[in-house]
């Protein structure tokens, strides 16, 4: 019996790894009713047999493959996305309740969301994911001036106590440093204080979702809405855990400021 060498028990072991994540995005697809979680199911097997026998260049095409036509076909996935979400969302407003898989789909919504928004948008990634981790207090603070990027933060005057600054939700799909803050802090309230030649910035928002909030998170290629009612519904089965952030941060005082 030939002994697998070690080096290629790693690379079976990291592409399993990413097959395991793969299979939880698609039975996500599939609690959305979204087709092609079935349709990739078969691509998805052909993996794990090429992973077994090391056929790498096999590995390779199928997933590249299977990457390709789930893009091609992602106008009609997000079409059921949005189908699916419609149909929760008027199932909650009835006072009915939804089923398990109903919850994970709505569960497994709010996380994917965060995983792909740490690049542009990592503070809202955060704020995001971290709602899936009950807080004893319910208070998280973070020291970070990315809120400064935004006109709006800069409009608040020094000082100030509590100032509320809000964005409408179109800012959202603008991608842009605004939208950026806009995402993490809307609704928030301000508080600066001058001390010396230093600025104290204190932004506290709430983590919270509203009953019900149709919003454009991405205008292209293809326009993605989310139902943010859904997870608010998660927040009152006590799947979710709302809580309040607090962002810090120090600058100096500028001439007029």
């Amino acid at each position: 019996m030939t002994k697998t060498p070690l080096k290629t028990r790693f690379w079976q072991f990291l592409a399993l790894l990413i097959c395991f994540f793969i299979l939880l995005f698609l039975l996500w697809n599939q609690s959305f009713g979204i087709w092609m979680g079935f349709i990739l199911l078969l691509p998805f097997y052909l993996c794990i047999q090429a992973i077994r026998s090391c056929r790498w260049a096999s590995f390779g095409k199928i997933v590249g493959y299977s990457v390709l036509a789930y893009l091609l076909l992602l106008p009609l996935s997000l079409w059921q996305f949005d189908a699916k979400s419609r149909t929760m969302m008027a199932a909650i407003q009835r006072g009915e309740k939804l089923d398990v898989i109903d919850k994970c789909a709505i569960y497994g919504m709010n996380v994917i969301m965060g995983i792909t928004a740490m690049p542009l948008y990592p503070e809202v990634a955060i704020e995001t994911l971290l709602m899936c981790i009950p807080d004893e207090d319910g208070i998280r603070t973070f020291n970070d001036d990315f809120f400064l990027a935004s006109s709006s933060i800069q409009k608040v005057p020094v000082p100030a106590r509590r100032k509320e600054v809000s964005w409408h939700p179109d800012v959202y799909a603008q991608m842009s440093a605004e939208s950026r803050v806009a995402l993490a802090l809307n609704k928030c309230y301000v508080t600066t204080i001058r001390k010396d030649s230093i600025i104290q910035y204190e932004v506290e928002v709430e983590i919270s979702y509203p009953p019900k909030a149709r919003v454009l998170l991405t205008p292209w290629p293809f326009p993605i809405i989310v139902e943010e009612g859904l997870i608010r519904y998660l927040e009152t089965c006590g799947w979710l855990f709302p809580y309040t952030v607090i962002w810090k941060t120090e600058v100096p005082a500028t001439e007029g400021k």
